[in-house]
């Protein structure tokens, strides 16, 4: 919701924010991290292969510490 309302303040084609968006939905990205970063991530991940893998490790680290708390 807030990446389409902030979709005009950024240069990027639609297809691959909507790509994003919609991965980051149905992997629950969303609900790990708070909506600026995953706008920041939205931002930056276009333009720089390291911010995807960065994006993916600290996914994975997300990820593991919360299945790791569920655990306990």
């Amino acid at each position: 919701m807030i990446l389409k309302q902030n979709r005009n303040s950024y240069n990027i084609p639609s297809s691959i924010q909507e790509e994003l968006f919609n991965y980051a939905t149905k992997t629950g990205t969303l609900k790990l991290f708070d909506p600026k970063k995953v706008i920041l991530m939205c931002v930056l991940i276009p333009f720089s292969p390291l911010f995807l893998i960065f994006g993916l490790l600290s996914l994975h680290l997300a990820i593991f510490k919360k299945s790791h708390n569920f655990s306990h």
